[in-house]
This record gives C-alpha cells, structure tokens and sequence, in this order.
C-alpha cells in the first residue's frame, strides 16, 4: 500500500500531515511505514534498513545535524569540514519570504528551493515562460506546510525556513534532462552502497552498487536498466568526499554531482527516502540492515 497512488496532490498530502502534527511521532512513524510498506513496525528491535531508519529519526539525537540538513547553513559545515569551498555550489540569493525575492534580478537559468524541504525545488528558466506569482505561491506553501518533517525526521524540525537561488548545474549532453546525482550510503564513515539517479524529469532511473562498484541486482523505488555504463571517474572521485562528510555520523546519505570534470556537493541526508523506499528484494533491505550498527542513546 502506498497513500501516494491515493492521493496523487503532493500539495494535498502536506496539508493533511500538517494538520495531523498533534499526533506523537512513534504512532505516527509506525502509522506512515504501515501505510508506505504494509508491515507493522518493529521499534522495539528493528532489523531492516528501513525499520532501523524509523528508530533514527525518533531516538538519534545531534545537534550539528540541524545545520546539515539545512540547504543553506550546510554550506558553511562542508567547507569546514573540507577545507575548501571548492565542491559547494554558490548562492545567488538568500531570502525568508518568496515576497522578498526580485525576479528580474534573477539568472536566465536557475533552481529556487525551499532550505528545510526535500523536493521542495522550482527550476526557473526565463526563456520558457514564467509566472512569477505562481512561483511565488508555491514557494510561500512549501515554507508554510514545512514547520514540521511530514516524515517525523527530527533533524529538519528545527530548521528555520528559507529560500535560497543557486546556479543550475548542467552537463554537456544533458541539457534538460538532469544532471546525474550520485548518492553515497555511509555507516560510521564507510560507503556501504551507492547508486546513481538519472532522467531524474523524464523517466527516472536509478542503478545500485556496492561499495568496490559491483552492480546489484535489485530496484528501489525506480527501474534499475542494464545498460547503464559505470562511472568509474565521478565514483573514484566522489567516494572519498562522501566518506570525509559522513565521517561523524552512524549512518549519513551524502549526495554528490559530477559534471564538466568537476565535483559538486548537493545534500546530506540521514533519513534516505524517509525510510519508506522499499527494495524490490526485501532480503535485501534486511542486508543493509545488519550493516546499519545503531548507536545506544
């Protein structure tokens, strides 16, 4: 079961969840994971991937992850945690109201995005036509419907909402179609599993691998094709960065871009799909979970 196929309005389901924020977070975790997944959640000794990611957004507590899952305040923690400023994409404009914000001042090509939301992203492209009321609207409704995770996903809670406006990455060849996102799953520092999300706006794709790039003969969420072409370059330069950023944490999803020869930084996250993303093997999920050692609180 999956309330998605049910109600089809992204902006509809915010609206509910905002509205059922009374509810404590464990009834609600277990209420949404039996929705998405059909399974009754075990918190008590969770075992699956996607179960022990329920019990890190209830009982895993660090303050620093506010600011890594904050769109802006992040790029402060990576150039610190890096020692340079050389994989973080800049920003243009930085504001609190989508009422502040002087739309002619703007690029021809750009991504506007919400600092506390996961999709919450609007590609402004002069050329194409735009309704800047409509933008503005959108932008307004996911600051407001975004004062607390809909997933229950404490580190965003205390996140204050923004919007920021970076320049839109793209590669030779792609133009349109997305860049590539190469997303990197840490346990304690080491990249147990990666894969890479392509087409992301025309149909989307995602392929998997293992830590040594050996490809894994299993989907999560979207189809996993054979005739992808491994990116040797992108992984050997990528992996090492995902490992130094997620170094701190017991389990840390760091996404990365790749394009022109040249590695951007995109986001952490340690809530991968809100642990609702199911693989088309559940033994799998299950392998992943053993790998996941979570930490006492």
């Amino acid at each position: 079961m999956n309330y998605k196929n049910i109600i089809k309005s992204k902006n509809t389901r915010m609206k509910i969840l905002h509205y059922l924020e009374w509810i404590p977070d464990s009834i609600m975790v277990k209420l949404q994971y039996f929705l998405h997944t059909g399974i009754i959640l075990n918190l008590n000794n969770p075992k699956t991937y996607t179960e022990k990611i329920q019990w890190y957004k209830l009982y895993y507590r660090k303050d620093i992850m506010t600011d890594c899952v904050d769109k802006f305040a992040v790029k402060k923690y990576i150039i610190k945690k890096l020692k340079t400023d050389k994989y973080i994409i800049p920003t243009i404009g930085h504001w609190n109201s989508a009422r502040e914000i002087d739309f002619d001042k703007l690029p021809d090509k750009c991504v506007l995005k919400t600092t506390n939301g996961s999709g919450t992203n609007f590609f402004f492209d002069r050329k194409a036509g735009v309704d800047v009321e409509k933008i503005r609207k959108k932008l307004e409704h996911w600051l407001k419907h975004l004062n607390k995770s809909a997933g229950r996903e404490w580190a965003y809670d205390n996140v204050k909402g923004s919007i920021i406006c970076e320049p839109l990455l793209e590669s030779s060849g792609q133009a349109g179609r997305g860049l590539d996102d190469y997303k990197f799953f840490c346990f304690d520092g080491k990249v147990v599993m990666k894969w890479v999300d392509y087409d992301r706006f025309f149909e989307h794709k995602r392929v998997l691998y293992d830590r040594d790039g050996n490809r894994l003969d299993v989907a999560c969420t979207y189809p996993n094709p054979d005739d992808f072409k491994y990116p040797k370059e992108a992984f050997e330069i990528l992996q090492p960065i995902a490992e130094k950023i997620a170094e701190d944490f017991p389990h840390a999803r760091v996404d990365l871009y790749y394009t022109n020869k040249k590695a951007y930084f995109g986001e952490i996250t340690f809530y991968s799909g809100s642990g609702y993303e199911m693989f088309s093997d559940n033994d799998y999920d299950l392998i992943l979970g053993n790998m996941f050692l979570l930490p006492r609180v």
